[in-house]
């Protein structure tokens, strides 16, 4: 029994992260100016070290959670 996927969701998170800096990349090419400069350092940036501890905790939670699984499945039903 799959009790939680994380993966899907991560990807799911990735992909937008990268179609967000895709898009971003397209709006640069007609918005550069003090705002949007302001715009990319306030609001974009901070999200790559963000997304880096986010995948590093999920990471470490679907190892906790199929730790958790397998001694589940593995204890004698009394």
């Amino acid at each position: 029994m799959r009790v939680v996927d994380l993966n899907t969701g991560l990807a799911r998170l990735t992909q937008a992260f990268t179609d967000l800096k895709d898009r971003w990349g397209d709006a640069k090419d007609v918005w550069n100016d003090d705002v949007s400069r302001d715009f990319e350092k306030t609001q974009l940036q901070p999200i790559l070290p963000q997304m880096q501890l986010l995948t590093a905790a999920a990471q470490r939670l679907k190892e906790v959670v199929e730790k958790a699984t397998k001694e589940c499945e593995d204890k004698p039903e009394s």
